[in-house]
């Protein structure tokens, strides 16, 4: 860990994309989906949660994940299952429930960025914006939102 924190704060922007990588993970992934298929099915049988430890620290600036062998493994599974079910672009899972544990993928990260930072420009420009902090970030997530919608191409009309 020490080598990965020397190497902050990065200099380099980020390509948006973390891959986890461990063996098996393809196996462990096409069991959950058979599951999932039985279950549809009515195969009601439980699967047992994991047992052993588990955590989710900030340590030197790096988000450190730890558990044992049966943790690290649905949480794998988990986080490459992403996007399978979100909506709205989005998807989430907590890995150490109730504490710093959240893994979430926005497909339009980029897009929703240069949304917020034009939003903010043009409310700060406009003479700030409202003094209550709820109230700018309605204001930021509204403008925000019509911009992104602004910039989707036209819908074509139909011949009839």
């Amino acid at each position: 860990m020490t080598w990965a924190c020397r190497g902050l704060p990065f200099r380099d922007r980020s390509h948006g994309t973390v891959r986890w990588q461990a063996f098996g993970l393809g196996v462990a992934v096409a069991e959950l989906d058979d599951w999932r298929a039985r279950w549809d099915l009515g195969d009601d049988r439980y699967s047992p949660k994991p047992t052993g430890w588990e955590r989710v620290e900030r340590v030197g600036g790096l988000v450190m994940i730890a558990g044992s062998p049966d943790h690290l493994r649905e949480w794998a599974v988990a986080v490459e299952r992403l996007g399978a079910y979100g909506a709205n672009d989005m998807d989430y899972t907590f890995l150490d429930e109730d504490r710093d544990g959240e893994v979430q993928i926005f497909r339009q990260y980029r897009r929703r960025v240069d949304a917020a930072q034009r939003a903010r420009g043009e409310i700060e420009a406009g003479g700030g914006g409202p003094a209550d902090p709820e109230d700018l970030q309605r204001r930021l997530w509204s403008r925000s939102a019509d911009l992104r919608r602004r910039a989707l191409p036209a819908v074509p009309a139909r011949n009839r």
